[in-house]
């Protein structure tokens, strides 16, 4: 089911509100309410055919998973996928929460926030970047969007060479972004679930309290004493983009020992929650839509995907700290110039590449 005039009115919402309308003119993709699970999962593990064993276990492995901890995640509640639309899972949402049919999830007061809340993490989260940003392109024409999702099904992946290949660039490519990338897509999930009013929805669950404010975490640990730095620099904004770019690469390297102390006090890993902060950063120093204009300047780069085998395009993102769409969002939270919470985003771009060398792609120079 598509062009159901919620979901409409809700993308018009973000877009206004942000002042999207010239940086993401291009971006088209509609939401589409899958109302089965052949036809969310099937799209998103295309071309990796599974036998009637696969298929059962798979289904009872997602139903199992958001049962026992829908309050972290548990399950793909939604996907997007570039050229395809935004994917939400109708049959998910029915199954746990039981629903008459799938498509009451937008109406539902149980599930109609974590619906939308959904949508503006995989659709104005992800598929936002993939369609405004120079990365995003390469990754568009790699269909990297499905090795986003793919790898949360380790056991129901075909292992041809192609696969495995792409597989690699992918890894290099998670590595560099992650923390920007879904530090982003939570805060605009954060917006949603926040600022538009969805009618008769329940309030937010557990998992997204802490997103009504932040603070630097306060985590004690005991091993961990080089992340617990970097933690304080990267979150202080007196601090040179340089120091937050070292900080960032310690939280790269640390953030599976993180995540068992970010799960604990936040209830998701340590990308989620850093990269938030992050965006918090550039909102509260430069205003709400310099948000997006930080992670479109920061995800312009790119790695020749379409060109470079996989451990050139590491070793290219590995040595290059420039590149590197973290550390890049890292640097622009600690601009080095006045807070400005009204500053254009064309303004802020200027200052970005004047202070910080960041080249400004054609849609912020209007």
């Amino acid at each position: 089911m598509r062009g159901d005039p919620r979901l409409n009115r809700m993308d018009r919402w973000v877009m206004d509100r942000l002042g999207l309308g010239a940086a993401a003119q291009s971006f088209k993709e509609p939401t589409i309410l899958s109302e089965t699970a052949q036809e969310f999962y099937g799209a998103l593990l295309s071309g990796e055919p599974l036998s009637a064993g696969q298929w059962k276990a798979l289904l009872e492995q997602q139903l199992k998973d958001a049962r026992e901890n829908a309050e972290r995640g548990g399950g793909v509640w939604g996907a997007f996928l570039a050229g395809q639309g935004c994917l939400v899972n109708g049959w998910l949402f029915k199954e746990i929460y039981g629903l008459g049919q799938a498509r009451d999830a937008l109406s539902d007061p149980r599930t109609a926030g974590l619906a939308l809340g959904t949508v503006a993490h995989e659709k104005w989260g992800h598929g936002l970047l993939s369609a405004v940003t120079a990365l995003g392109a390469e990754t568009r024409q790699m269909q990297a969007d499905r090795l986003r999702y793919a790898r949360l099904f380790a056991g129901f992946q075909v292992t041809t060479p192609e696969g495995v290949i792409l597989r690699e660039k992918w890894r290099a490519v998670y590595h560099a972004t992650r923390f920007a990338e879904e530090g982003w897509a939570t805060w605009i999930e954060k917006l949603v679930r926040q600022g538009y009013a969805v009618p008769g929805a329940a309030s937010a669950p557990a998992q997204a309290q802490w997103l009504a404010g932040f603070a630097v975490p306060e985590l004690r640990l005991p091993n961990l004493a080089a992340a617990q730095q970097a933690l304080l620099i990267l979150f202080d904004a007196r601090r040179r983009p340089e120091e937050a770019k070292s900080a960032m690469a310690v939280l790269e390297q640390t953030e599976e020992e993180l995540t068992p102390y970010f799960l604990a006090q936040y209830g998701r890993p340590p990308r989620y929650v850093i990269g938030y902060g992050l965006c918090w950063m550039v909102e509260r120093r430069f205003g709400e839509r310099n948000v997006p204009a930080a992670l479109i300047l920061a995800g312009n780069v790119v790695y020749g995907l379409a060109t470079q085998g996989a451990s050139d395009v590491a070793n290219v993102i590995a040595s290059s700290p420039d590149l590197n769409v973290n550390r890049r969002l890292a640097a622009i939270a600690h601009l080095p110039r006045t807070d400005a919470p009204d500053l254009a985003p064309r303004d802020f771009a200027r200052a970005c590449h004047d202070l910080l060398g960041i080249n400004i792609p054609a849609n912020l120079t209007t």
